[in-house]
């Protein structure tokens, strides 16, 4: 089983998603805000977990390869996996809005 994340990872990933909340709103994105930002926490704790299928899929050169592979990566995950809560909405998504989310994100993350 992968790791849970730790309270410092947490209140670390608490004040990040503040800011990013904080940004959002400085942008103008009202819409779905709160979508974006429940990915934002899914896929940041991905990494801060240190779920090495992850943090390989990320670091693949090819971007459009990589965003795929996220995304089929995130959508697969298992209810037991401890980061399967924070991503349940944006796996209930349809594909179209699941890619929306994910390419209007990253460049945040």
């Amino acid at each position: 089983m992968e790791k849970q994340l730790s309270k410092k990872n947490k209140a670390i990933l608490d004040m990040a998603i503040e800011r990013t909340h904080l940004y959002l709103q400085s942008q103008g994105t009202v819409n779905f805000e709160q979508f974006y930002l429940n990915f934002i926490r899914g896929f940041s704790s991905l990494v801060l977990i240190e779920d090495e299928k992850f943090k390989r899929i990320i670091s693949e050169p090819d971007d459009i390869e990589m965003a795929n592979n996220v995304l089929q990566y995130i959508v697969n995950l298992k209810e037991d996996h401890p980061i399967y809560k924070d991503l349940r909405q944006y796996i209930s998504f349809p594909n179209f809005m699941q890619e929306d989310i994910l390419v209007n994100s990253i460049h945040i993350i």
